[in-house]
């Protein structure tokens, strides 16, 4: 957001910059008061309603390294346009005093774009967390299959194949299949009803630079890069909840 948001709001400033300085009598015009009024309000409005919602994350235990640059990006820039139209209300906007403003909020953006790659990572970083999270979610859809299937069968399936037997409401097409290598996820039958689902992932579940520290899929699911398998166990005929799942390599 902040690379988008602050060019465009330097950009705009230079150009009404130029165009009062060449036509002076349009900075007297009522509706620029007006919209520079209506821009100090929503200015306010977007930084109370993102310190309020910092605190509620805070207060819940959710809140990320990631969560906290967004903010600190809106708050930098909402609270950069409400100083800045703030003194242009007043009239003390010197030429000395755009030119602070210009470069004070080219620093902020390089620093915050620079910090985010340090802390949030690469967008290709994201993306294999994300890709991923894909892979987790579907392991966990394939493991909810084959204890349906063992439930109604009594055996674990011999292979992934054999869960098109399940009925339609217990069966989820197409998430098989790795969405990077496009080949089907690993699965091996143990002794009794104990199996193991493989993938091979990109990033490491450990690693403190991870922006998806609280997902879902990270608390039960722990992994390393590389090729995983995760130990699991059918749960017990007859019981309705399944054992506690343990991770092994």
């Amino acid at each position: 957001m902040l690379i988008i948001t602050l060019p465009v709001f330097l950009g705009t400033r230079i150009f009404l910059g130029k165009m009062y300085t060449k036509e002076p009598e349009r900075k007297a015009f009522k509706m620029r008061k007006w919209l520079m009024y209506l821009t100090l309000f929503i200015a306010a409005i977007i930084v109370i309603v993102t310190l309020i919602t910092v605190v509620n994350a805070f207060l819940s235990g959710e809140i990320t390294s990631r969560f906290i640059l967004k903010a600190l990006a809106t708050v930098a820039v909402a609270a950069l346009v409400f100083s800045y139209y703030l003194l242009d209300v007043k009239d003390s906007l010197t030429v000395q005093k755009r030119r602070i403003y210009l470069w004070s909020t080219s620093i902020v953006s390089i620093a915050f774009v620079v910090l985010t790659f340090f802390v949030v990572g690469s967008p290709t970083q994201a993306r294999l967390q994300r890709l991923d999270n894909e892979r987790v979610s579907a392991l966990q859809s394939i493991q909810y299959q084959i204890e349906s299937y063992y439930a109604t069968n009594k055996e674990l399936p011999e292979s992934l194949d054999a869960l098109s037997a399940l009925p339609v409401y217990d069966r989820v097409e197409n998430n098989f299949i790795d969405p990077t290598t496009e080949e089907q996820y690993g699965y091996r039958v143990g002794e009794g009803d104990n199996y193991m689902l493989c993938a091979t992932f990109d990033t490491n579940t450990e690693d403190t630079s991870r922006t998806d520290a609280n997902d879902f899929s990270s608390q039960d699911w722990q992994h390393p890069a590389g090729e995983y398998c995760f130990a699991k166990s059918a749960p017990s005929l007859g019981n309705d909840f399944p054992p506690e799942k343990t991770m092994v390599q």
